[in-house]
């Protein structure tokens, strides 16, 4: 009688441990589920990487004035010629002339090629006495917009590079002595560079006296920039 007790009892503790052994393992299996399969996430990132590098960029689109072979008037005691603004030749006292380019420029067509805006100044290589010589001569430009909004100075008058917010220089569209000074006149503050405003004629104006140096006369524009606001040295 105490063999079928102790067998009794063995089996019911078989049982027991079974029935325990199975509520383990599936509370086990249920955490394991929502701890580490739907409560876990796990990332790994990328890079995308760009440079854009800085293109300061300035060109002639039209590089030369030639007003070609000429004479004074009878009586003219000296020649007036002038390229300005919107493309106006005039040749007053003497018989030069000059081609319009198609772009409706008699003038230098500057724009900004690249993708920052510039500061720009301008530079002879003669001045009005060592160009053309004689009494009084005058050897004179002026800068003007080709396309609108493209040279952002003052209007008003002479303003400081550096500070002005508007890159104030010279007034647009008079005429002043040329400078052989490196770096020279500093003409435009803030040079734009979008399509649409990226564009300015330099036009030049030339008082030739009778007793002026004959022949071939020729010198050179130079523009020297670097990026707004500037200035350049």
């Amino acid at each position: 009688m105490k063999s079928e007790n102790i067998i009794l009892f063995i089996a019911a503790f078989a049982a027991l441990s079974a029935l325990l052994s199975a509520g383990f393992t599936y509370y086990s299996a249920s955490s394991f589920k929502e701890g580490m399969i739907t409560g876990l996430a796990s990332q790994t990132n990328g890079t995308v990487n760009i440079t854009v590098n800085t293109l300061l960029s300035i060109n002639f689109t039209n590089n030369t004035i030639n007003w070609g072979g000429g004479t004074f008037n009878a009586g003219s005691t000296r020649a007036n010629l002038t390229t300005a603004q919107g493309g106006t030749v005039s040749a007053v006292g003497g018989t030069w002339s000059i081609a319009i380019e198609s772009n409706g420029s008699g003038g230098f067509i500057i724009e900004n090629v690249g993708n920052v805006n510039a500061t720009l100044h301008v530079a002879t290589g003669k001045s009005a006495a060592t160009f053309l010589g004689g009494t009084t001569p005058a050897y004179m430009f002026n800068v003007t917009n080709s396309d609108a909004g493209s040279c952002l100075n003052n209007t008003g008058g002479i303003g400081n590079i550096t500070n002005s917010a508007s890159g104030g220089l010279i007034p647009l569209g008079y005429f002043y002595d040329v400078n052989t000074t490196i770096p020279g006149t500093p003409i435009c503050g803030r040079f734009q560079f979008t399509d649409s405003s990226d564009s300015i004629r330099i036009g030049v104006h030339l008082s030739i006296p009778y007793d002026g140096i004959n022949g071939t006369l020729t010198d050179a524009f130079t523009v020297l920039y670097c990026q707004a606001p500037g200035p350049c040295t």
